[in-house]
């Protein structure tokens, strides 16, 4: 039997006069039948056929040969060899291709009739011959050669620390720098501009300007802190307007006396305050309040810090104590805001004073009031409060 006109010594035959058998096995392999009870080469070798090395022969010119599956023969890279009998034994089969594991070579090794299928060898990371970020890459197969190209395609340069234009400098130039941006502050503190630590590798969002205090009445967030010191509430006592008052508080013109101020500190001077016993000293043994207006939450932004601000002259000693105090529609209990602890003041001239009032208004809340309270002992002799200018705002200001 021959294939492609060659005579092969994998031929499917018997020879009774040989006695041996060349038997191409399913995995592309020589097998070799026991149990024929035929003698032979090897001892235990059966020869039933022609081919099998190390079963007899007549001495002759060499033979092909294949040791795989005949399907294969002549595909790709496989191809026959040959085999000589020496000696009246044949010897091996020299010379022939049989199919093997794919290979990136342009060859098709395991002779399928494709060449390279599959990529073999590809995926493997590796290193290009390239500088910064273009370095890193894959091994690709291509055109029967294994290569490791590059994962990266040179681009602009960027500020993060790496050599993103592959040119073997990182950063160069300081990319990405003064180009607006929002630094994720508030007021005017938000906008910004880029700036690129080449050192470091770190692009950073400075404020154009920083914070500062903040002034009243405005329309900036001077101080960042998302408020802009805008008055909700306003009261320089020219009327009653909603205050209530007890004990020896009044709502009237300034008058001499006991330390009181002279006049009030109202733009408009119209000369009207809030105080106790305007013009004279406190009363001995009194109490009293100054109590505000229901005030609306619903007019702060979420979020906003409220703050007192107001304008005082205090005349108190050992013997009186004095409060502010404040109370919300959830939580009816006044709670001290702040208080003289009994000490000694004698302020000489009229003093602007903020206080925090946030933590004191319990969450939820939707109206809060404040007061001014006083009470005195048996030594009284000094005036007590005097207050003009209230201001509710949603910044501490200026």
């Amino acid at each position: 039997m021959r294939a492609g006109g060659i005579g092969l010594a994998v031929l499917l035959m018997t020879t009774a006069s040989m006695g041996c058998a060349a038997i191409v096995g399913v995995d592309g392999v020589y097998s070799e039948p026991a149990g024929n009870g035929g003698g032979g080469a090897g001892g235990g070798q059966v020869c039933t056929g022609k081919g099998v090395e190390g079963c007899p022969c007549s001495d002759g010119p060499p033979e092909q040969c294949y040791q795989a599956p005949l399907e294969t023969l002549n595909i790709g890279a496989c191809k026959a060899g040959t085999q000589t009998c020496v000696s009246d034994v044949w010897g091996p089969c020299e010379g022939a291709v049989v199919p093997a594991e794919e290979t990136c070579n342009g060859v098709d090794d395991d002779c399928d009739g494709e060449v390279d299928e599959g990529n073999p060898g590809e995926g493997a990371d590796c290193m290009a011959d390239a500088p910064g970020e273009c370095r890193r890459g894959t091994m690709k197969c291509s055109a029967g050669t294994l290569a490791c190209v590059s994962n990266h395609q040179p681009e602009p340069e960027k500020c993060d620390g790496l050599d993103n234009d592959c040119d073997g400098d990182a950063d160069e130039g300081k990319p990405d720098e003064n180009l607006p941006c929002d630094t994720k502050q508030k007021g005017i503190c938000k906008e910004g501009t880029t700036r690129c630590d080449a050192e470091a590798g770190v692009l950073t969002c400075e404020p154009l300007q920083n914070a500062k205090p903040e002034v009243c009445g405005t329309d900036d967030d001077e101080d960042c802190d998302g408020g802009k010191g805008k008055a909700f509430f306003t009261h320089t006592f020219s009327s009653v307007d909603g205050w209530i008052f007890t004990g020896a508080w009044g709502i009237k013109k300034a008058a001499s006396g006991c330390s009181d101020p002279t006049d009030d500190t109202t733009s408009s001077v119209d000369g009207m305050l809030a105080g106790v016993n305007v013009g004279g000293c406190a009363p001995q043994n009194s109490s009293g309040q100054l109590t505000s207006p229901q005030m609306s939450m619903n007019v702060f932004e979420p979020g906003s810090q409220i703050w007192l601000k107001y304008k005082r002259r205090l005349q108190t000693s050992s013997s009186m104590q004095n409060a502010i105090e404040v109370r919300d529609n959830v939580s009816s209990a006044w709670k001290p805001v702040w208080t003289s602890d009994a000490e000694t003041i004698n302020d000489a001239s009229w003093q602007s004073d903020t206080i925090e009032l946030t933590s004191k208004i319990t969450a939820g809340a939707s109206q809060f009031q404040l007061r001014w309270t006083y009470v005195t002992g048996v030594a009284a002799d000094q005036g007590g409060w005097s207050i003009d200018d209230v201001e509710i705002l949603d910044d501490d200001c200026q």
